[in-house]
């Protein structure tokens, strides 16, 4: 009877282990309390969301000002909120890697946890550095510089993060390899 007992508590070990080997969860807080009870979406970026089925498509409510998200397709996804209540709030890219993805919504909203997200949100940061050296040159031929050195950048921190992995196809589709 014990080697019964034994036997079933391990196959039921197992078999808990390798159905949850892909999955996600995105904990994710809001900076302001005036999202609260909002609907918040994560919207598949490479794929057609196909309306009224939506089958690639999810969404939950925040309260308390948290929301969850889990799943067990890797993509690359936009967390963004309801269209009226987006003023001041920033969308999100996130991978839907295997693992757990911390995300804050706000005004600047920010990912990590898992490596891809981790690589994400520098490629985030080199984005909005971008914007900020772009703001302040004056001409054409240093905009075009400044865009060829970011779009290097990007493709090396692809290749960086494994070829063949969500975030660099998503990247080296934003920014071929000529």
């Amino acid at each position: 009877m014990k080697k019964i007992i034994f036997t079933a508590a391990v196959t039921l070990l197992l078999v808990s282990c390798i159905s949850h080997k892909g999955d996600f969860s995105i904990y994710g807080t809001v900076n302001n309390p005036d999202l609260e009870g909002a609907c918040i979406y994560l919207v598949p970026m490479l794929e057609e969301v196909i309306l009224p089925g939506r089958e690639n498509l999810d969404s939950t409510f925040i309260k308390d000002g948290k929301f969850e998200f889990h799943g067990n397709v890797e993509r690359i996804s936009d967390l963004r909120i309801e269209r009226y209540r987006r003023i001041d709030v920033q969308n999100l890219l996130v991978v839907t890697e295997p693992g757990t993805i911390n995300v804050t919504i706000g005004k600047e909203s920010f990912g990590g946890g898992t490596p891809q997200n981790d690589s994400l949100q520098v490629w985030k940061e080199l984005n909005a550095q971008l914007r900020q050296e772009m703001a302040v040159t004056g001409g054409k031929e240093e905009r075009d510089a400044l865009h060829k050195k970011f779009k290097t950048r990007t493709q090396e921190l692809a290749h960086n993060c494994g070829d063949g992995s969500t975030l660099a196809e998503f990247l080296f589709h934003l920014y071929p390899e000529n």
